[in-house]
């Protein structure tokens, strides 16, 4: 599998990948999305030393989430207070360590966020008067709950898929005190876009293998 992507697909556009050992002089970044051009540019090495692969993949996701706020949520995420970097760090973790079975119907059994181990119910059958949720996450008991229907009882395995996404979401919200109103206007949009990234573009096979060849 090669590790460093040249293409990702997010939305029905596929943004080139470019790979290089030197930015502008005086450029202390190591990623950078191109928001007219549907380009990534991701660095390789800084000050003379190699990047490790997993801290590729981190910065890949970074700018990858920068084009799904650009594409999906209307650049709406709030630049403040370093969301994205929060956002890619939480989210490489999981899909680094975790596999999280979204190109089938299966589902991880329980999943490690930020120390905690959560329990994952699917299915699970609300009660009649939430019948209206497709999904939920019990903070105190760390639970989450998926329904294996929508609520007009019609299966959708990508939509359910979707709903498991933004229960992370929900969880690194709270885990990394990420302000709810820098991003819970976007946050069904912005699963919507991180599951199609993922599965289109094999994100959590990619972030898997590169973590086995940690060095």
């Amino acid at each position: 599998m090669n590790l460093f992507p040249e293409s990702i697909k997010i939305g029905g556009i596929n943004h080139k990948v470019e790979y290089s050992n030197k930015f502008s002089i005086g450029s202390t970044s190591v990623g950078f999305y191109y928001t007219s051009q549907h380009k990534i540019k991701i660095l390789k090495s800084y000050s003379d030393i190699n990047l490790s692969i997993q801290r590729i993949h981190e910065t890949l996701l970074h700018e990858i989430i920068h084009g799904i706020d650009h594409i999906y949520c209307g650049s709406s995420i709030d630049e403040e207070n370093n969301i994205v970097e929060r956002l890619s760090v939480a989210f490489y973790s999981v899909l680094s360590t975790i596999d999280l079975y979204l190109k089938n119907n299966n589902f991880p059994k329980s999943i490690f966020i930020n120390g905690i181990n959560y329990k994952i119910i699917c299915p699970y059958t609300f009660e009649d008067s939430i019948n209206e949720l497709n999904s939920a996450v019990n903070y105190e008991s760390s639970e989450i709950y998926l329904s294996n229907c929508n609520s007009e009882g019609i299966y959708s395995p990508s939509f359910i898929k979707t709903e498991f996404l933004w229960c992370l979401l929900y969880i690194i919200i709270k885990d990394y005190a990420i302000e709810d109103d820098s991003i819970k206007s976007v946050d069904q949009s912005f699963a919507n876009g991180l599951y199609q990234v993922i599965v289109d573009n094999d994100l959590n096979r990619l972030f898997l293998e590169g973590n086995k060849n940690r060095k």
